[in-house]
């Protein structure tokens, strides 16, 4: 994406009747946004939790459990 941004940009502000400077800045944190999301795949991230028990502690793993939605809003498409 960040190697194309000026190609992209000017097709968005085409598309979407959108001023150069904000296609450019809506493909920067559309990168960005995509960046910090497949980062999240590396992270192994859970919590230990204390337990009314004596000497026993919960670890919270979070899993996906399958597909996601998302919506994008229709004036900013590239995200």
């Amino acid at each position: 994406i960040r190697k194309h941004r000026v190609r992209l940009a000017k097709s968005l502000a085409t598309e979407q009747a959108k001023v150069m400077p904000l296609a450019q800045v809506e493909i920067d944190v559309s990168a960005d946004y995509l960046d910090y999301h497949a980062g999240l795949a590396r992270v192994y991230a859970g919590e230990i939790l204390q337990s009314d028990r004596r000497n026993e502690q919960i670890y919270l793993h979070r899993v996906p459990l399958g597909v996601s939605v998302g919506i994008c809003p229709w004036n900013f498409p590239v995200f």
